[in-house]
Formats: structure tokens, sequence, C-alpha cells
């Protein structure tokens, strides 16, 4: 219950600052916002099904790498705002393969789309009961 309370609060509190902004479209200031937050989380995301390098180290620098690249970005205003998402994906996607190397490689039998194909046959049998 406290958790729902001060998410409902930070929600609340983000309103109110994005309704005082001096801004021409509430619309285009809300998928901007949405773009800078979101795309580091996708990417990280992306990273665990398709790279089974990817571990810990991997995913937190691509996030952080993602939100410098997005902050950049918005600051110097050189593209649209739709393409917040594709950069910060990208960078993220980039930058934690890149960091992924500053760890040691970890099993990740049957948990990235590439080692799905290495798990033991499904025999159609029920499993069976420890009772």
């Amino acid at each position: 219950r406290l958790v729902v309370v001060l998410i409902g609060l930070v929600a609340i509190v983000v309103t109110c600052w994005m309704a005082s902004r001096p801004t021409a479209s509430l619309l285009l200031d809300f998928q901007k916002w949405l773009g800078l937050l979101t795309s580091g989380l996708v990417g990280v995301f992306l990273m665990g099904i398709f790279l089974p390098r990817i571990g810990q180290v991997g995913a937190i620098a691509g996030a952080l790498v993602s939100s410098a690249a997005l902050w950049w970005v918005a600051d110097a205003q050189i593209v649209n705002l739709y393409l917040y998402p594709v950069i910060g994906i990208g960078a993220c996607i980039i930058a934690g393969f890149i960091a992924s190397f500053l760890e040691p490689k970890k099993d990740t039998e049957g948990l990235t789309y590439w080692t799905l194909s290495k798990l033991p046959e499904d025999k159609g049998e029920a499993p069976q009961s420890t009772d």
C-alpha cells in the first residue's frame, strides 16, 4: 500500500510540474520524456533476450550510456524526438555488449533466444509428483 501511495504522489508531482512548464504541446513533452526514460529499459530487455553474453555489468552500463546519450541528444536538440528511442536502444545495446566483456561469461542455457534450442526435448509426459 505504501508503494502505491508513493507512486501516486510522484505521479501527482510530475503532473503538476509538467502542467506548470511553458510548452506548446503537453503531448509532445510527454512523448519526449517517454522516449528519454523508457528506451534504456527496452534496450536492457532486448539484450537479455538476444545476447547470451550480457550480465549485470553490461546491462547497467548499457542503461547508463543510453541515459547519457539521450540526455545529450535532447539537450543539443539535433534530432526529432521520435528518434530518441532508436538512439537510446542502440546506444544501450552497443554499450552493454562492449561492457559485457568486463565480466566472465555465465551459463545462460535456455535463457536467451539463441540457447532455447539447447533445452532437452519435451517427451509429452506429465511431471512426476513428489507426494
